[in-house]
């Protein structure tokens, strides 16, 4: 038992560590600024679930794919392989982040972005967005 919560107290300090490197964007307190996601990049970004005040997404990015400038409400994430990606500000700044598979987060509204698969393998994200 106490294995597993440590394993789950290790995917709280990852999650958190994802959620600063690969959604450390600017949080916003408004409106996002940017089309969202799968309305940017519907190559990407690919409703699976929409109900009620939920949207569920699942994002995959080819080697080299990146998708179009975007903004996100509150969302969590799940990510399904290891990937290798680029996250790019709209102010020209970037960083680079290595989601591994398992990991979970949540994420406060995110400002203007976009995200690049520097990798070479598809990487996949389950988003599940506020709408």
């Amino acid at each position: 038992m106490k294995t597993r919560n440590l394993s789950a107290t290790a995917r709280v300090v990852s999650a958190s560590a994802l959620t600063l490197s690969i959604l450390a964007c600017s949080t916003m307190s408004a409106a996002p600024d940017e089309p969202r996601a799968y309305a940017a990049s519907s190559d990407v970004y690919k409703v699976i679930a929409d109900k009620g005040k939920y949207v569920i997404m699942m994002a995959t990015w080819k080697p080299g794919q990146r998708d179009q400038p975007h903004s996100h409400p509150d969302l969590g994430g799940y990510v399904v392989n290891d990937c290798a990606l680029r996250i790019h500000e709209a102010d020209g700044k970037w960083r680079d982040a290595k989601p591994k598979a398992g990991l979970a987060f949540m994420q406060a509204p995110v400002k203007s972005h976009w995200v690049e698969n520097i990798g070479g393998s598809d990487c996949r994200i389950v988003i599940f967005e506020t709408k």
